[in-house]
């Protein structure tokens, strides 16, 4: 009689943790934030711990004040530049930063893609340099 108590016992946990925990299974989830800066007409993806900084072509620095402008650039940054380019790290004290970078940046490290532009594509200062 005590073993079958214990056996119920046991499915009756096992059922409960099966179905009330599946339920309650927390969601892992973050953000990225962009910004365009228009002083170096930089592209900034911005997560928790890391801000990214691409420079922008004179069609996208256009591009980027439409809705679609600025989605295309997310999509762009997500697909062809995070991981692709390659990183320089730009340390918070640089005195080439703008004070937009480092307000959206001011917690994370942060990392210039270096990305080639046109010729005819330039911008006001070097950050890193």
């Amino acid at each position: 009689m005590d073993l079958r108590i214990a056996l119920y016992t046991l499915v009756a946990l096992v059922t409960y943790h099966q179905v009330f925990c599946a339920q309650h299974e927390s969601t892992e989830s973050d953000t990225i934030h962009f910004y365009y800066d228009n002083t170096l007409h930089y592209f900034i993806a911005a997560s928790r711990s890391r801000c990214y900084l691409v420079p922008l072509e004179r069609d996208e620095r256009d591009h980027v004040h439409t809705n679609i402008g600025i989605e295309d650039l997310e999509i762009k940054m997500m697909k062809e530049w995070l991981g692709v380019l390659p990183e320089t790290r730009i340390y918070h004290d640089d005195g080439h930063l703008p004070t937009n970078i480092m307000r959206w940046c001011s917690h994370q490290d942060i990392y210039l893609l270096e990305r080639v532009l046109n010729e005819t594509t330039t911008t006001m200062a070097t950050l890193g340099g």
